[in-house]
C-alpha cells in the first residue's frame, strides 16, 4: 500500500469527503495551498500525534477559504514565474478546490510521508523551507525540484481521485485530468492485449515443439521396435547392424522425450 497522503474536504454537519489521494509522495499542488503560518500553528499537534501513534489525534493541516485564496494567489504568480508550463494545470486544480470549499475546510493528511525522513521535525522543516521559497519568489533548490517536480504528470502533481468519495471529482471538473485517466486506461488495455497476444503465440509455439518431440519419439520407438523384430526373425540382423539400429532408435526416442520434457517444463 505504501505511505499515503490524503486531501480531505471537512464539511460542516456532514461526513468528511476524500478529494484526492497520493502514494509515497506529497503532491506539489497540495503544498501550494499551504503557508508558513498554517504549518507553524499546527506543528506541535502534528508532532505530538506522530509520537503518540494515535490515529484519532489532531494530525491534519487545515485551510479555510480565505487562506486558500490568499495562498493560491501567491502560488499562481510563483508558477507563472518559475514553471509556466504548469500554469494551466494549477489553475484547473485551484479553481476546482475553490468551487468545493465553500465555507468548509480543506485538510491535508500527510503524516505517513514523514516515514521517508529521519524525523517529523526534519519533514516539517523541509516543507517550511519550500514554502518560504515560494513566499519570497525564489527558485526551489535541486532537492525540492527532484522531490516535487521530477515528474510533470498531472497525477504526480495532484494525486489520484480513483477511490475518493466526493460527489464531484476532479476528473469531472478537469478535462485534461480526465483525458489522462482515459489515456492511462487505454494504455493498460493495450498492454494487456499485447500480453494476451504474446501468450497465445508462446502457447502455439509450445504446442508445436511438443508435437515435434512426440513425432521424434514415435520415429525412435518405431525404429527400436522394427530392429528388435528384425533381430528376432533374421539371424543376419543379430550382428552389429541390428544392434546399431536398436541403439540409434533408442537415442532418437530419448531425444524426443527430452524435447517434450523441456517444452512442458517451460512456463508460458
Amino acid at each position: 500500500m505504501g505511505n499515503r497522503a490524503n486531501l480531505i474536504l471537512q464539511k460542516k454537519n456532514s461526513n468528511n469527503k476524500l478529494i484526492l489521494e497520493a502514494n509515497n509522495q506529497l503532491p506539489f499542488f497540495w503544498l501550494l495551498m499551504l503557508d508558513l503560518n498554517t504549518i507553524e500553528k499546527s506543528e506541535s499537534k502534528f508532532l505530538n500525534c506522530f509520537e503518540s501513534q494515535n490515529k484519532n489525534c489532531e494530525r491534519n493541516f487545515k485551510i479555510n477559504k480565505t487562506d486558500f485564496e490568499k495562498n493560491t494567489k501567491i502560488s499562481k504568480e510563483y508558477i507563472k514565474k518559475f514553471h509556466p508550463d504548469l500554469t494551466t494545470k494549477f489553475e484547473q486544480f485551484s479553481e476546482y478546490i475553490k468551487n468545493i470549499i465553500s465555507d468548509n475546510f480543506i485538510e491535508l493528511d500527510f503524516i505517513e510521508i514523514t516515514n521517508f525522513y529521519s524525523s517529523p521535525t526534519e519533514f516539517l522543516y523541509e516543507i517550511k523551507k519550500t514554502l518560504l521559497s515560494i513566499k519570497e519568489m525564489k527558485s526551489l533548490d535541486k532537492k525540492d525540484l527532484s522531490e516535487y517536480l521530477s515528474n510533470p504528470n498531472f497525477f504526480y502533481l495532484v494525486g489520484y481521485d480513483t477511490y475518493v468519495n466526493i460527489e464531484h471529482k476532479f476528473s469531472d471538473f478537469s478535462k485534461d485530468y480526465n483525458q489522462l485517466q482515459i489515456d492511462i486506461a487505454n494504455e493498460k488495455g493495450n498492454k494487456h492485449k499485447e500480453r494476451e497476444k504474446e501468450n497465445k503465440l508462446k502457447k502455439k509455439d509450445k504446442r508445436k515443439r511438443t508435437l515435434y518431440g512426440i513425432f521424434i519419439s514415435i520415429i525412435g520407438l518405431s525404429m527400436l521396435i522394427i530392429h528388435i523384430i528384425m533381430i528376432i526373425h533374421d539371424n543376419d540382423m543379430k550382428n552389429g547392424r541390428g544392434i546399431r539400429g536398436i541403439i540409434f532408435g533408442l537415442l532418437i526416442m530419448i531425444y524426443g522425450f527430452y524435447k517434450i520434457k523441456k517444452t512442458t517444463t517451460n512456463t508460458v
